[in-house]
C-alpha cells in the first residue's frame, strides 16, 4: 500500500464541504451543490442550479487536474499500485478519495484504491453516514475499530490537549494496516 493522506493543499475551494459526511451526502459534488452559489449570473436564462453545477464542474476539474499532474510529475502512481486512502470523514481526505476514484477511471494505468477509516470509539460518534458514502462510491473500504479514546483520556493530564497522543495512536494503527 501507498499511504495517501492529502498530497495536495486542498484548502482552496473546500470549505463548503465541511460536514458533508454527517449530512449523508451521496458524493462530494452533491455536497458542493448544496452550498456553492454565486451572486454573479452566468446569463439571465441560466437557472441557479445550472450555475451551481457549472461552478462545481470547474472546481472538480481544477482539483482533478492538479491531482493528476502531481501524481504523474512525481511518479506517485504506477501500474498495479494499491493505494490506501486514510479517510477521516473530513473534507480533505474525502475529496482526495473522490478525486482518486475519478482519476482511476481516466488514467491509462490501472491501480487499486482502498479507503481505511479508524473508528476510535469516541462517545457519540456515528460512522454510518461515512460507510453509506463509501458504499455509494463503490470503493473497497475497511473500518478499523480501536478504542484509542479511553487510552487518550487515561494518559492525558486534565486540561491538556488530546491531539498529540490521539494522532500518534491513529497513525500507528494506520501504519499497521498498511
Amino acid at each position: 500500500f501507498i499511504i495517501f493522506h492529502t498530497i495536495l493543499y486542498l484548502g482552496i475551494l473546500l470549505t463548503p464541504l465541511n460536514g458533508w459526511v454527517q449530512r449523508g451526502a451521496n458524493d462530494v459534488s452533491r455536497a458542493m451543490k448544496s452550498c456553492c452559489s454565486s451572486s454573479k449570473s452566468l446569463s439571465p436564462e441560466v437557472s441557479n442550479e445550472q450555475q451551481r453545477s457549472t461552478q462545481i464542474n470547474k472546481i472538480q476539474s481544477k482539483l482533478l487536474k492538479q491531482l493528476r499532474t502531481t501524481c504523474l510529475d512525481y511518479n506517485m502512481l504506477e501500474e498495479g499500485d494499491h493505494i490506501m486512502v486514510c479517510v477521516s470523514g473530513g473534507k480533505d481526505s474525502a475529496t482526495l478519495l473522490y478525486l482518486l476514484r475519478q482519476m482511476q477511471r481516466t488514467l491509462p494505468i490501472s491501480f487499486n484504491l482502498t479507503a481505511v477509516h479508524v473508528d476510535q470509539k469516541q462517545p457519540g460518534y456515528n460512522g454510518a453516514p461515512l460507510v453509506e458514502w463509501l458504499e455509494q462510491l463503490k470503493v473497497p473500504f475497511e473500518i478499523i475499530e480501536e478504542d484509542t479514546y479511553s487510552v487518550v483520556v487515561d494518559k492525558t493530564d486534565e486540561g491538556k490537549s488530546y491531539c498529540t497522543l490521539c494522532s500518534r495512536l491513529r497513525r500507528g494503527i494506520l501504519y499497521t494496516a498498511a
